[in-house]
């Protein structure tokens, strides 16, 4: 397999060098230094690489089994690039060009990810990163399963895929998995190289950031002091409602001289009262149904799925239940009073609301008029 096709699934980039040195190719992408740096095999010369962040490059040697390696770093604003050549004296050929076929083992061996080759869905070869990241300790992949580790897989492109793993301790990961096709010495294909991006991280950070999502836009529709929805989360099923096709009705509630009330007494008692009659609205509507604190004193309640004679009922349970005495402690109590209006989609769905807040507003002057 020739380096140039490696390098561009593993991301990395090579400079192909002479043996004076002269740049005569180049393949692939900067090389991310974090890997470099991670690489247990390659940390000595990790303070090399992080010097040569500041500007300057550096030519060591690195042996690899019975071979050696000559490589150059060289800094370049995205990050490094390494320039890997054959040292003179290695001789070692199998499958190609001995340059190759060393600097695709370095790759494999030194780089912080992993690659396995796979044949008729059994494990050839794997790098001790992979085996490490399938918590294997020193066990052989040789001759196992891929289906053993991969959980499941979902196709990013022709070379790609994201996958599901398990390791040998039952742990779940996720990886970027770039694959190519191998080829035997008489050029035919035998089976793949797929080279494994650990993204466990990415992911749960994904998972936590849609989590956090999901509760920002809960608590974005939550009345923070009785736990309710609020104006926002009403409307929402508001529309949604009237966007289907099954009727529902609205219920609109107000206390009754709230301010008047609870402005002689600490605002702990305007706090409890609000309380209570958010506590009290939901012992009086079922699961499908939508209660919500509109305003300071203004209260709502959706009525899903419900016939003229359903609404009915809920709104008289609500409303004798909606005046109630409360005090503070050594205080006279207060009596507090609701005054509510409800209304039938059969009666115009666009307007239900409306239609419900202005009932309400007639009960509540009818309740003065008779004071």
């Amino acid at each position: 397999m020739h380096p140039k096709n490696l390098l561009e699934e593993l991301f990395t980039s090579v400079l192909v060098v002479n043996h004076q040195g002269d740049i005569v190719a180049s393949h692939g992408n900067p090389l991310d230094a974090q890997n470099v740096f991670d690489s247990v095999r390659l940390s000595p010369l990790a303070p090399r690489l992080r010097a040569a962040q500041s500007g300057s490059g550096f030519d060591s040697v690195l042996s690899t089994g019975n071979c050696q390696l000559s490589f150059r770093c060289v800094t370049i604003d995205q990050g490094f690039i390494l320039s890997i050549w054959e040292a003179p004296h290695v001789v070692e050929h199998f499958g190609g060009n001995a340059a190759d076929s060393v600097a695709v083992q370095f790759l494999e061996n030194n780089l912080g990810q992993g690659t396995w080759r796979v044949t008729e869905g059994k494990v050839v070869a794997a790098n001790s990163w992979l085996r490490q990241w399938l918590e294997l300790d020193d066990e052989d992949l040789s001759g196992r399963s891929v289906d053993e580790f991969l959980v499941s897989k979902s196709a990013i492109s022709t070379s790609s895929y994201e996958g599901s793993f398990r390791t040998a301790k039952g742990a779940s990961k996720c990886a970027k998995v770039n694959h190519i096709a191998t080829t035997d010495e008489h050029g035919r294909v035998c089976g793949t190289l797929e080279v494994i991006l650990d993204q466990s991280i990415e992911s749960r950070d994904r998972e936590t950031r849609a989590k956090e999502a999901k509760e920002a836009s809960a608590l974005a529709r939550l009345d923070g002091l009785t736990g309710l929805g609020n104006r926002l989360a009403f409307h929402e099923s508001l529309g949604q409602l009237q966007d289907g096709t099954r009727h529902f009705g609205v219920i609109a509630a107000d206390i009754d001289s709230f301010k008047s009330l609870t402005e002689p007494h600490d605002t702990l008692l305007g706090d409890r009262a609000l309380k209570e009659v958010a506590r009290r609205i939901r012992t009086c509507i079922r699961r499908q149904d939508t209660a919500a604190r509109l305003g300071r004193d203004e209260f709502a309640v959706l009525i899903a799925n419900a016939s003229v004679s359903t609404l009915e009922e809920v709104a008289y349970r609500i409303e004798s239940q909606l005046n109630f005495d409360m005090g503070l402690d050594g205080e006279t109590p207060v009596r507090f009073n609701v005054s509510i209006g409800a209304a039938h989609s059969s009666e115009g769905r666009a307007n239900v609301f409306r239609s419900a807040y202005q009932a309400m507003q007639r009960r509540k002057r009818d309740r003065k008029s008779r004071r």
